[in-house]
């Protein structure tokens, strides 16, 4: 795919991930990035391509924040798009550069993910450049709805991938880390330098190509917030301040083959699933 496919050359086709056609855009409907929405035009055609084609062999998609159209213009021409934007001005713009996709007005942390996912065909994917504000907050809605997709491309800045996706072991490793792990397996990362965007932002940002591997039970999301609750205490401590009498709690541990003194952030994802198992029905 390249940016000329998209009709760039066309007056009422252009490509906004063009840097030409992105400005052109821009004046036409008179709008300016809002800093407090965290938004920044993607504008490089080359690295749109790459991030839709993270997102295959899904066969429908649904984007959230889709900007100015720049990755929903690319997924129309492989499948069903349902693309969620908050901002209304921005709405009309992808209504023009990505024509066939279904664009819904709405905050993404609100809308009915499941039912927007439900009448796409499958395998479905769930594409998202996420604003560092709502990060955590929408990264944990996709795990909550991971049974009723496939596939997940998500951008975010560097530093809030090197956190959600740090490994076990390290300090940086937090409930959602923990949580994301169980639910997908990482296929691919790319770094984005911040010449990318306009505006520039501040700081480089990385895409992550996932892969639903395990969408989380009630009972891991319960055993995780209890492990985590407090980062410094041992995870025995913490399972028993969440109400697993403390012979069961270390029986699990001991069971599991960790040390009663190991801290959550060192569990591996294979020993969650373990603990889960052990402590069903215990867990408060």
């Amino acid at each position: 795919m390249d940016a000329e496919t998209f009709g760039s050359t066309s007056s009422d086709r252009l490509d906004p991930a063009e840097p030409e056609s992105l400005r052109r855009l821009l004046r036409e409907y008179g709008i300016e990035a809002k800093q407090g929405r965290g938004q920044h035009w993607l504008c490089n055609p080359a690295l749109a391509d790459d991030i839709v084609a993270s997102a295959l062999p899904a066969r429908s998609f649904l984007e959230i924040g889709p900007g100015l159209g720049p990755i929903s213009s690319r997924l129309v021409g492989l499948g069903p798009v349902v693309a969620v934007e908050v901002d209304p001005e921005l709405a009309q713009v992808v209504r023009r550069t990505a024509p066939g996709a279904e664009v819904v007005v709405g905050d993404a942390l609100e809308v009915d993910l499941r039912t927007l996912l439900a009448p796409l065909p499958l395998p479905r994917a769930v594409v998202s450049n996420l604003p560092y504000n709502l990060t955590t907050r929408l990264l944990e809605r996709f795990c909550a709805v991971s049974d009723a997709f496939d596939f997940a491309v998500v951008m975010m800045q560097r530093e809030a991938g090197s956190r959600l996706f740090a490994k076990p072991g390290q300090s940086a490793r937090g409930y959602l880390a923990a949580l994301l792990d169980i639910t997908f397996t990482v296929r691919g990362t790319t770094r984005v330098g911040r010449s990318n965007f306009v505006p520039q932002p501040t700081v480089d940002s990385v895409v992550y190509a996932l892969a639903v591997e395990l969408p989380p039970t009630p009972d891991i999301q319960t055993l995780l917030k209890a492990a985590f609750l407090h980062p410094r205490r041992t995870l025995l401590s913490n399972l028993v301040t969440g109400g697993v009498p403390r012979a069961d709690a270390l029986d699990a541990v001991n069971e599991t083959g960790l040390s009663p003194t190991a801290r959550a952030h060192q569990v591996s994802r294979s020993d969650w699933l373990q603990l889960a198992g052990r402590l069903h029905t215990r867990m408060s």
